[in-house]
């Protein structure tokens, strides 16, 4: 079973997802990749994990250092699972590309070249937004790209 819960952000409505233990999504209200079937089959309800997001998010937009993610559960493929692992390692404040970060995975899978496209699309499916942070990826132009 899974279940949701809301928060209001200063750039709007955001749906918390869990499965009744650890987070496994954040979406913005009208995001184009949200699961409605998901969402649909999820029941409302006030959990331990969802006060912690909450708080999280309460010190995030309120430019506060946090200290602890809330336990996430990422549901997607290896590659998927290794972009969103780089990027919580971008610091608050810092950018990256999508080019640097397929050099990071070429180089631990000793690959000669990974596609800063396929990047693209596992940061696009990013399942947990903000904290995972893929707002801090740009282009290699310097323009934020995707969104």
């Amino acid at each position: 079973m899974y279940y949701i819960n809301k928060y209001l952000s200063p750039f709007g409505q955001l749906l918390l997802c869990s499965n009744g233990e650890a987070l496994i999504g954040v979406w913005w209200e009208n995001q184009r990749c949200l699961d409605l079937q998901m969402i649909n089959n999820c029941q409302m309800k006030v959990l331990p994990i969802f006060d912690k997001t909450c708080c999280w998010l309460d010190n995030y937009f309120q430019c506060k250092k946090n200290i602890q993610l809330p336990q996430m559960q990422l549901v997607g493929s290896e590659f998927r699972k290794m972009v969103w692992q780089i990027l919580q390692t971008i610091p608050y404040g810092s950018l990256t590309t999508y080019g640097e970060i397929a050099i990071q995975i070429a180089k631990i899978k000793n690959v000669p070249k990974i596609s800063a496209q396929a990047v693209g699309g596992a940061i696009a499916n990013n399942p947990i937004n903000i904290l995972i942070p893929c707002h801090r990826v740009i282009g290699s132009n310097g323009k934020l790209i995707g969104y």
